[in-house]
């Protein structure tokens, strides 16, 4: 019981995919040994000729690397106008967006997602090669854009050179290694607030950043059937303040020391909003159903070794998150709680994962190369609501042999296994992985590719465990295994870049978690999903002073859960990402937007049923008026839209339009 091992078909399905040398290379993520010598301020545009540090952990240019990328530097990232990087990733294509409120906040333990081709469960995020995934949770929010010089987006499976988590794709945020002495203020509509400070003397910098927001009413719709009356229950936004402090030491040629300390308070009201439905008698409509305030406390920390061709990445991430507010309803049976006094709401969680990864290249000759590494992490989850307290500890050893058989034609193949020991009840598990790929240069301006991939996703201690009052634990869950398929093919002429990719996404057990409105608790269950789908996406620098881009993804997300039984469709089928960027002069102007259609919710007890498509949209003009000052006006939701952004039933509105004037002053 809890362990797992390869079954004999699918050890067959792998062995028979290395000897054929057809597909894959496991499309892994940027690892923080990317070149620093470029200018932190004066980052070229990304083109497929640009060196990244990509699925092999060594350095290639786009245009040689089999997997589905997208690269956006520190000026790209300024323009599309997002203060972090929850905000910044929502338009790329590829990507579904959800929060549960303005500025990517998210509502406690329940944390936003990245997902990514449909695959909700199965992101990694690093920092600058390190994970910041702690059991399944990660903030993007707490990362200011200002502090970032590059991000790079891997699709496709990624756990033979990244272990678990890395099912949908990585995507690696490298941060910057010197910041500008520079102070700016911002300010908006809907009591938006941006402070910032950052400097550094020789080898050491410090970064601090503040941002708030007010008010924001009715960001969310939930819904239930209680005494067979269907009621609705209404979200607001009561207000937010986040903090974050980022410290960058560069010790020597060899050794970074870095930290980030971020904290959040985000407070949420709930009311039903048709309770004379279910009370004929009361006074009115509206009846408040709670008041929670919800707190994060993160600290990270890493230090990262890099000496030619031997890298090692050492790191410390905690969690602490706690709730504290009062209930008033009953959100089940829909009747007061002592008489309305309420009754008070705490809850007090912490995870805690710390680890090292190395990993060295070996030149074999002129035409190959081998990677190989090792990772151990240990996995804590303390959960004070339940006197919890588990962990783990997971050990990998990974390799990756990279052929160049011909100046056209290179191979790659790559195995990882993995196994966990320590856990509670004997709960561990053991998985073995593998991936290959192969790309053909078709001339110097084009490639093809083709990569198959195995990826994984161990049981977290808190889904095994249960992470609060309400959350029911799952010992029996089974690790989610997939297989992800791909061909691409990539082109590069003058100022213009293409690049399609065709894809299969099989994922079995795919661990999921479902709110039973019945029963009033949180449960996690397996269930299988798989996805067909094809994208093609387009950059072009026109003149100097004009560039764009354009995406369009056709997909197909199903789901097959244990409580349904048949597959159902999640998400939406079509994805429409642009963009167009212009500058003239002391001026800068960028208009980014998502468009996502043919979608549907999918409810966790009924079948989906169609949702109108959302339109993000974000709009950032910047002026220069000299060498130290920078204005910058960005407005987000230019149309106004009111779209549910929520796929499960719950709907989860954008913030009505929104803006945020901020000046900069270098010094």
């Amino acid at each position: 019981k809890g362990m797992i091992v390869m079954s004999m078909s699918y050890s067959k399905l792998l062995l028979a995919s290395l000897i054929s040398g057809s597909l894959y290379l496991a499309p892994a993520m940027v690892n923080a040994a990317t070149p620093d010598n470029q200018a932190q301020n004066n980052t070229p545009e990304y083109t497929l000729s640009a060196t990244v540090v990509t699925a092999t952990r060594t350095a290639k240019t786009d245009l040689n690397t089999p997997a589905s990328t997208v690269i956006l530097n520190s000026k790209q990232l300024a323009d599309t106008g997002a203060t972090n990087m929850q905000e910044a990733l929502a338009k790329l294509p590829g990507i579904s967006y959800k929060s549960f409120g303005p500025g990517g906040s998210a509502m406690g333990p329940m944390t936003n997602e990245v997902a990514i081709r449909g695959v909700k469960n199965g992101t990694l995020i690093l920092i600058n090669g390190a994970p910041m995934n702690t059991q399944g949770k990660y903030y993007l929010d707490a990362i200011p854009v200002d502090m970032v010089r590059r991000v790079e987006v891997i699709k496709g499976g990624s756990s033979v050179l990244y272990g678990s988590d890395a099912m949908a794709g990585v995507i690696n945020i490298i941060t910057k290694k010197d910041f500008n002495n520079s102070i700016k203020v911002g300010a908006g509509n809907y009591g938006q607030r941006n402070y910032q400070i950052q400097g550094g003397v020789d080898d050491f910098n410090v970064g601090y950043t503040q941002q708030r927001w007010g008010t924001v009413n009715h960001i969310m719709n939930s819904y239930a059937t209680i005494k067979d009356k269907p009621m609705v229950k209404q979200t607001d936004l009561l207000g937010t303040k986040k903090q974050s402090v980022n410290v960058v030491y560069n010790v020597n040629d060899h050794l970074d020391l870095l930290y980030n300390k971020f904290k959040s308070k985000v407070d949420y009201r709930t009311a039903f909003t048709n309770y004379k439905t279910l009370t004929p008698s009361a006074e009115s409509n509206y009846a408040l159903q709670s008041i929670k305030h919800y707190t994060t406390d993160e600290d990270y920390t890493q230090l990262i070794y890099t000496n030619k061709k031997l890298r090692g990445n050492f790191y410390y991430n905690q969690n602490h998150l706690t709730g504290t507010g009062m209930d008033y309803i009953d959100s089940r049976k829909g009747t007061s709680i002592n008489n309305g006094a309420g009754k008070a709401y705490n809850s007090d969680q912490k995870y805690t994962n710390y680890g090292i990864d190395l990993h060295k290249k070996w030149d074999l000759d002129k035409t190959s190369n081998i990677v190989g590494g090792v990772a151990y992490e240990h996995q804590k989850f303390n959960n004070h609501d339940k006197n919890l307290n588990v962990s783990r500890k997971v050990y990998s050893v990974y390799s990756q042999y990279d052929k160049e058989f011909t100046p056209k034609n290179e191979y790659m193949v790559g195995v990882r296994g993995t196994w966990s020991n320590g856990g509670s009840h004997n709960l561990n598990y053991h998985n073995l992985s593998a991936s290959t790929s192969f790309i053909h240069k078709l001339d110097k301006e084009q490639s093809l590719y083709a990569n198959i991939a195995q990826s994984f996703i161990m049981p977290t201690l808190n889904q095994m465990y249960g992470s609060g009052k309400n959350s029911i634990p799952n010992p029996n869950l089974k690790p989610q295994k997939g297989i992800n398929y791909e061909v691409g093919w990539k082109k590069k002429h003058n100022d213009h870049n293409w690049k399609l990719a065709l894809f299969h996404i099989n994922i079995k057990d795919n661990i999921t978690g479902r709110w039973v409105t019945r029963k009033d608790r949180y449960e996690f269950n397996n269930e299988d999903f798989h996805n067909t789908g094809i994208e093609l996406t387009s950059t072009i620098n026109g003149d100097k002073n004009l560039s764009y881009n354009w995406g369009v993804m056709y997909n197909n997300p199903m789901s097959k859960s244990t409580n349904k039984g048949y597959w159902d469709r999640l998400y939406g089928k079509w994805q429409l990402t642009g963009g167009v960027n212009y500058t003239k002069a002391k001026w800068t102007s960028s208009l980014q937007g998502s468009y996502m259609a043919n979608r549907v919710s999918t409810p966790n007890e009924r079948h989906s049923y169609k949702e109108k498509p959302y339109f993000l949209t974000s709009w950032t003009n910047i002026y220069k008026p000299d060498e130290f000052s920078t204005v910058s006006l960005a407005v987000n939701n230019v149309l106004n839209r009111r779209d549910n952004i929520g796929y499960t039933g719950t709907d989860m509105y954008t913030t009505p339009r929104n803006f945020e004037l901020s000046y900069q002053h270098l010094f």
